[in-house]
């Protein structure tokens, strides 16, 4: 699942609504205003904490896109800083000392 649009744009701008002459935009479904990033709103329709009070409007259906969506993104996340870690390791045979150590 991928969180771009056919736009190239995050899905959940879909769900917002932006305020002409503001630099915040509001929830499209139950119009709570938010500044910050549109990862906040991501959280505000899933019903998981991030910033802001849960939306009580959100269809179910939206509410699931947002979790999974979500999920996906952590369970990503976690592998790329797994690999990542891996890398390291190898580097130099794992040894967690600097060459000044030796």
């Amino acid at each position: 699942m991928n969180e771009k649009g056919e736009d190239g744009k995050d899905k959940a701008w879909k769900s917002t609504k932006k305020v002409d002459g503001e630099r915040y935009f509001s929830c499209a479904f139950c119009d709570q205003k938010s500044s910050g990033t549109i990862s906040r709103l991501k959280h505000h329709l899933a019903d998981t904490p991030g910033g802001m009070k849960v939306c009580n409007k959100v269809p179910a259906n939206v509410k699931k896109e947002f979790q999974l969506l979500l999920k996906v993104f952590k369970d990503d996340k976690n592998k790329r800083n797994m690999m990542l870690r891996e890398i390291g390791a190898g580097i130099g045979g794992g040894s967690n000392k600097s060459p000044i150590d030796k």
